[in-house]
């Protein structure tokens, strides 16, 4: 999805990924993993009505939110708060379009690729040699 969208948005009211703690092991491995994407969690006030930040918004760089809020509705509705943010999306008036190569999967021959394969040195018997000590 990161290769072939911009800008990447991200929601969801229960990640269950305990974003208030940042030294717990599975917060560690979602914003390392969210960093190598280039991208970032930016709800920082409590989203649930025993605290902790379950509620994400997650961008990547290209799409920083203006202005994220988290409005107390536990005991209204649920136990989970409203979560409101801002973008400022400029997206570019002419589309942007990218040529890629890639395999002709309908063209593939099967039974030339399996007499290439069985034909390589790699499909060849390897011999042993044993002496004798």
């Amino acid at each position: 999805m990161a290769s072939f969208a911009s800008p990447i948005i991200v929601t969801d009211g229960d990640l269950n990924v305990p974003f208030d703690r940042p030294d717990d092991a599975n917060t560690v491995k979602v914003n390392y993993l969210l960093a190598s994407y280039g991208a970032m969690q930016h709800v920082e006030q409590s989203t649930h009505a025993r605290d902790g930040i379950l509620g994400v918004v997650i961008t990547g760089d290209d799409c920083q939110p203006t202005d994220v809020t988290v409005v107390n509705l536990s005991g209204v509705l649920s136990d989970h708060n409203l979560v409101q943010w801002r973008f400022n999306l400029r997206l570019p008036s002419e589309p942007v379009y990218a040529e890629r190569e890639r395999r002709l999967w309908r063209q593939f021959d099967l039974p030339n690729f399996r007499n290439a394969l069985t034909s390589s040195p790699a499909a060849r018997p390897v011999q042993v040699v044993s002496a004798d000590i």
